[in-house]
């Protein structure tokens, strides 16, 4: 079986907007069903989590009813990493060793189905893959974000995004390490991963999967949408 967990439980603090960003509404449609809606049509996906703050678990399931793949919507813990923990927890009643976990932030709503398939396909080899991107950008090291303090190889310098996928057996094992060494504040599943001395495969993709992070952002996937149309 493939899960799929998506995370939209997020405060958007620096959203600087009073409606959390995940709910709000891109021609007409709450942010987050851009990345569900993906999800829930890509041929690789079983079944579906949705992990929301406790305040909008009733909200998001009276709006996802269309979506037939969502097994449950719950609630997350108050960081990123609990959140997924949370969702990890949930799934030890269904998932088995190898059945595939797939984890995306809803605030990428440009999450595409080749993306879901590539990381997919690398599961057959590989127990944890993440889409990845080259950086084109002279990078540095800024301790206190006023002086540069040293300067970052560019060639040897990748950006890490979601969707990201694991061996349930994987994840678990990250997250319970994690757990038992009090580390709680991974911005993102690969760095436990990779504290566990697993090899992580990244799949680097030329599509645009920013994401939503500014009221500019969100402005920007509008314009996108309609250059589409």
């Amino acid at each position: 079986m493939n899960y799929a967990i998506i995370l939209l439980g997020g405060a958007s603090k620096r959203f600087n907007d009073p409606v959390n960003k995940q709910f709000k509404k891109v021609l007409g449609i709450p942010l987050y069903q851009y990345c569900l809606d993906t999800f829930n049509n890509s041929s690789v996906i079983d079944k579906i989590i949705l992990v929301v703050s406790s305040s909008n678990v009733g909200l998001v399931k009276s709006q996802i009813q269309s979506f037939h793949k969502v097994m449950d919507v719950i609630q997350g813990g108050i960081t990123r990493q609990k959140s997924c923990f949370e969702a990890i927890k949930y799934l030890s009643n269904y998932a088995l060793d190898e059945d595939n976990i797939f984890i995306s932030d809803a605030a990428r709503p440009l999450v595409s189905l080749s993306m879901i398939e590539q990381l997919n396909n690398e599961l057959k080899e590989y127990n944890a893959v993440s889409v990845a991107k080259r950086v084109n950008d002279t990078m540095v090291n800024t301790i206190n974000f006023d002086e540069v303090d040293s300067y970052i190889n560019r060639a040897e310098t990748a950006s890490i995004e979601t969707p990201q996928a694991f061996k349930y057996k994987t994840i678990k094992k990250a997250h319970d390490i994690a757990n038992i060494n009090n580390v709680f504040n991974a911005t993102d599943d690969t760095t436990l991963v990779k504290n566990i001395d697993e090899k992580i495969k990244l799949v680097f993709i030329e599509e645009n999967n920013f994401k939503i992070t500014t009221v500019a952002d969100l402005k920007m996937f509008e314009a996108i949408l309609l250059s589409k149309r």
